[in-house]
Parts: C-alpha cells; sequence; structure tokens
C-alpha cells in the first residue's frame, strides 16, 4: 500500500481493518499515526461497522489540554449503530505516552493547525479508506471543536451532514463565553452591575489576545495560550453554517452550563430562517452539559439513540 502524499507529511502506520471487516458487528479500533510536515506525529483512531460500504463521521474534539480518547469512546456505539464509522484525531502532542500538558499542544495548538491535521485525515482516507463510500459527517460537542468542524465542513468536499451535540453553534465564541459566565454570576446572585463589569472585563481580555496572537501567555484552561484563543476568536461559526447546504443535526440541553443553550436556539433559527429544510433540533429540557437531570441521573442513551437514529436517516 502506497503511503499518501502531501507536503505535510507521510504514512507511518496503515489501517488494515479498512480493507478486511472483522466478523463483529462493529470492526475494533485502530491507531493510526501519520506525520505533519514539521516531523511531529498526528494520531487519529478509526473504527467502522460491519457492512461493505459507510460514511465516516469525523469528530472535532474542543480546546483543553487532554486527549480525544474518552469522547471517542462516548460517541462509538452511537455512531456505529447509526450505519456510520468513527474517525477522530488527537491534539498535538497526543496520541502516544505523556505526562502532564505536552509542550508541543501548549506551543502549537491553534485553530488553523487542527484544521490542516483534519484535512490530512481526509486526504488519508481518500487514498486508503477502501470501505468509504464517500461521505463525511461532521461532529463535535464543545464550542471550540465546533468551530473548527464549521471551517472544515465547507472546505471538504464530501461533507455531507454536521452534527452539533451540546455545543451551541449561533453565536461567536466570544459571545457565547460572555453569556455563559453572565448566566452564572447570575445564578449565584450577582447584581446587574457586577455582571456589566465581567463582560466588558471579558471583551477587554479578548481584545488584548487578539493584539497579541503569538503569545503563550495561558488564559482560561490548562494549556490554552493566547495564541489559541486568538486563533479562536476570529471564527464565525454561524456563518459558515449558513454558507453549508448540507442536513445540520443540533442536540442541546437546556441546562447546559459550558454551552448556552441560547445559542443553539439561535441557529437552529436562523437556519430555518434562511428555509433549510434538512435541520433538526432536538432541544432536551432539564439537561445539562453531560446530559444529566437535576438528579444528577444520566440520559445520555436518549440523546445517543437520537443521534444514531438521525444517522440512520441520513446513511
Amino acid at each position: 500500500m502506497s503511503a499518501p502524499g502531501g507536503a505535510r507529511g507521510a504514512l507511518m502506520l496503515c489501517i488494515p481493518f479498512l480493507l478486511h471487516p472483522a466478523p463483529s458487528r462493529a470492526a475494533p479500533a485502530v491507531k493510526v499515526k501519520l506525520s505533519r510536515g514539521d516531523s511531529s506525529n498526528l494520531v487519529f483512531y478509526a473504527e467502522g461497522p460491519q457492512r461493505p460500504r459507510y460514511p465516516f463521521v469525523l469528530y472535532v474534539p474542543g480546546g483543553g489540554c487532554r486527549s480525544v480518547r474518552k469522547e471517542y469512546r462516548r460517541y462509538k456505539e452511537a455512531v456505529l449503530s447509526g450505519g456510520a464509522g468513527l474517525v477522530a484525531a488527537e491534539k498535538r502532542g497526543f496520541g502516544g505516552f505523556s505526562l502532564g500538558c505536552p509542550k508541543d499542544y501548549v506551543r502549537n495548538n491553534t485553530v488553523g493547525d487542527r484544521v490542516l491535521d483534519y484535512m490530512q485525515v481526509v486526504e488519508y482516507l481518500r487514498r486508503h479508506a477502501l470501505e468509504w463510500d464517500g461521505r463525511l459527517f461532521w461532529m463535535s460537542s464543545s464550542e471550540a471543536g465546533k468551530a473548527i468542524a464549521s471551517l472544515l465542513s465547507g472546505m471538504v468536499p464530501e461533507t455531507r451532514g454536521i452534527i452539533l451535540l451540546g455545543c451551541g453553534g449561533g453565536m461567536s465564541p466570544a459571545d457565547e463565553v460572555i453569556l455563559r459566565e453572565a448566566k452564572e454570576l447570575d445564578r449565584k446572585g450577582a447584581g446587574k452591575d457586577r455582571i456589566e463589569r465581567e463582560s466588558l472585563r471579558l471583551r477587554d481580555q479578548f481584545a488584548a489576545m487578539l493584539a497579541d496572537p503569538q503569545s503563550l501567555r495561558s488564559w482560561g484552561g490548562r494549556g490554552e495560550t493566547y495564541r489559541w484563543w486568538s486563533s479562536l476568536l476570529v471564527v464565525d461559526p454561524m456563518g459558515n453554517l449558513e454558507k453549508t447546504n448540507v442536513p445540520v443535526y443540533i442536540a442541546q440541553g437546556t441546562e447546559d452550563r459550558a454551552d448556552p443553550v441560547e445559542s443553539a436556539d439561535m441557529a437552529a433559527s436562523r437556519l430555518k430562517a434562511l428555509g433549510r429544510a434538512d435541520v433538526t433540533y432536538v432541544r432536551y429540557e432539564g439537561l445539562d452539559h453531560d446530559w444529566r437531570d437535576a438528579k444528577g441521573r444520566s440520559r445520555a442513551d436518549t440523546v445517543l439513540e437520537g443521534l444514531s437514529a438521525w444517522l440512520r436517516g441520513h446513511n
């Protein structure tokens, strides 16, 4: 099997299951290691259902210095039950043994770099995934992952759908953070003046990061730098979604404290106002970002079955 071409890197490990599916309902996960143009490793995981041909769901994780493996395991069965294969790429520095937050992640993680990673993964699939039927669905469950997926959906011609799970969609990254913090302060009983001061402080913070886009100064979470934030803040997820003409599936908990439900409401409303017929919005009353109800009981099975059903209807 020949190595994939392109200036960004060469194949280091092939995917056997894409050629010969296992007899079980789902083939075991396969780890693929590619090389970026700077010689760092790009690792992704792939798994497919037991059928001759199928589309792929490409899961795009958000920010935060952590591996994608937990999210991969969380969504795997729902995607495979929907008749699609699942692919997810690791962030820089992940995919092997690492302690703490990898230096490669801190120094080089940007939206643009993550887009290049997924473009390289897609090119690999084009050349080597013989069971791929030529259709891709982009999926994310975080505000940053949604922004990256929205960009990729307009760059990859094989895109046939976008899936947003608990990650809003209608607001800019800055506006989502500001609304999230305002709602949190309101829950704690803060007055209107304090909330307005915090909103202004956040806008000043975003302006400072945009003015210093190469800085590795940390803000907002482990491993998240001004460089990362400045690359995220300029993305317009809603504008990108409006430019696509593919089915969109949005699932959102009304008590999500990470990604405000108002952002998902706005995304669904604006897409439908454009006359987009294939927009599915499932609003889960009382559920939080982890799909738990007010008593802490997980309702993730219900949410994931909804995802599987939507995929089966578009498969």
